[in-house]
């Protein structure tokens, strides 16, 4: 499994088990069979992008909002000391971690695959004859353009 993707998968395991204190024989089954699906699924992909749009396009996507929804129904939230995070305490429920974690896998991955995908379509771009030529120049004239008065 390509490396960015295997990284996708982990992260979405972790954000249960580091906000939830998984105990439930019957959680930690679902879990573990949910899991088992979605390295299946992961397997198919070697670019993280195509498997991020896949699974959010995909019933996966959906069966694991619907695990993380019983598993914060059905589990205790591990203490978080929001204290240590804020400067004026606030009380987080499980359901409002559970949903700050999700947003921050998000963010993360998508940011980790937009950046992934500039660089190869950067490179792409360069390996057209004359054009790779050119954005050095425009680089070079632009560095040398600030010295000018």
């Amino acid at each position: 499994m390509n490396e960015l993707v295997k990284n996708c998968v982990e992260t979405r395991r972790n954000a249960i088990f580091n906000v939830y204190d998984v105990k439930n024989e019957e959680n930690l089954k679902k879990i573990e069979e949910f899991f088992k699906k979605l390295e299946e699924f992961a397997n198919n992909y070697d670019d993280v992008m195509a498997f991020e749009s896949a699974f959010a396009s995909s019933e996966l996507n959906q069966e694991y909002m619907t695990l993380f929804t019983q598993i914060a129904t059905t589990e205790t939230a591990k203490n978080i000391d929001v204290n240590e995070y804020k400067q004026n305490p606030v009380e987080l429920s499980g359901d409002d971690i559970a949903q700050m974690a999700a947003d921050e896998i998000v963010e993360g991955v998508t940011s980790k695959a937009r950046g992934i995908a500039y660089r190869e379509a950067y490179d792409k771009v360069r390996d057209i004859p004359g054009v790779g030529e050119a954005i050095d120049i425009k680089n070079k004239l632009g560095f040398f353009g600030r010295f000018k008065k």
